[in-house]
């Protein structure tokens, strides 16, 4: 089983009176699941499908956390552009049909968590991933409107133990008034 979780304490202390909230990586978990697990009707609604249910293959689901947003309580979530590159030269950059928003939630810390999920589309993607050393994954996100876009990246590698460690978790703002429907998958 292909099971990531990733809790940071960040240092960073956001400045007051900021137009642009400063989103801080405070936790990232990856979970594979094929069909015996038991599915929440909330926890579907928190995942930005980015490709389509087609293959039967089981989902790989990722969960982020992040601290120092100010807008709303539970925005909207829109994703674009993901993209996940392994070791193993496992490149998933799955092509959205739909721009359409998911829910955000807020776990037991009080963390932003948004979600996204992707559908496997072949046995050899999965074992790929599965036999992994390395990890990257990225992706574009607007909070609420889609012009509040950022993006993030997380790194990671297995060690020695072959328990996963992280590397990076670094989010990135976009331009003013950015629109991720603009975006090209």
């Amino acid at each position: 089983m292909f099971d990531i979780g990733f809790e940071f304490s960040p240092t960073f202390i956001p400045k007051e009176n900021k137009k642009i909230d400063e989103l801080v990586i405070s936790s990232c978990a990856i979970h594979y699941f094929s069909d015996n697990r038991l599915w929440s009707s909330f926890d579907e609604l928190s995942y930005n499908c980015l490709n389509r249910n087609d293959y039967g293959l089981g989902v790989l689901d990722f969960e982020i956390g992040f601290t120092g947003y100010k807008g709303i309580a539970y925005p909207k979530v829109y994703t674009k552009c993901f993209r996940l590159l392994t070791d193993k030269k496992t490149l998933i950059k799955p092509m959205k049909y739909t721009n359409e928003a998911s829910l955000s939630k807020i776990n037991q810390k009080g963390e932003l968590v948004i979600g996204a999920r992707y559908y496997f589309r072949t046995e050899e993607e999965v074992k790929k991933l599965l036999n992994c050393k390395q990890i990257l994954f990225e992706s574009f996100f607007a909070l609420e409107k889609k012009t509040n876009t950022y993006g993030f990246a997380c790194q990671m590698h297995r060690d020695d133990n072959n328990a996963w460690k992280c590397e990076y978790a670094n989010t990135y703002r976009m331009r003013k008034k950015d629109n991720i429907a603009s975006l090209m998958d």
